[in-house]
């Protein structure tokens, strides 16, 4: 799990991203695009794609909970067949993270 979190920490300085204007007015500039740029690099690991595909394998179900559940059962079978022991607070994040990505909530350059 080490190396995933350095992947995020070498991604964090390098993307510049927007987020929407109302997340912007919550927290400034600087720490919305720092945070974008944070989750750019998330969603670029292996573990952030497996979160973005199973989230878009889960948008056609009827509800958000059905969608949520499919989402982290998805992520949590393929994280295990990569080795990997994944938190479920973690799983939680990486949806709402590959959500708000496929949503295009982060993305445009600054």
């Amino acid at each position: 799990m080490n190396g995933f979190f350095s992947k995020v920490e070498a991604f964090f300085h390098n993307a510049e991203v927007a987020v929407s204007a109302g997340f912007v007015k919550l927290v400034g500039q600087a720490q919305a695009k720092a945070f974008a740029t944070g989750v750019e690099a998330i969603v670029k690991t292996d573990l952030g794609k497996i979160a973005i595909a199973a989230v878009k394998a889960a948008e056609g179900l009827a509800s958000g909970e059905l969608k949520h559940a499919a989402a982290f059962a998805e992520i949590t079978t393929q994280a295990k067949a990569s080795g990997l022991d994944v938190e479920n607070s973690v799983i939680n994040m990486l949806i709402e993270l590959a959500v708000q990505t496929v949503k295009g909530t982060f993305g445009a350059a600054v």
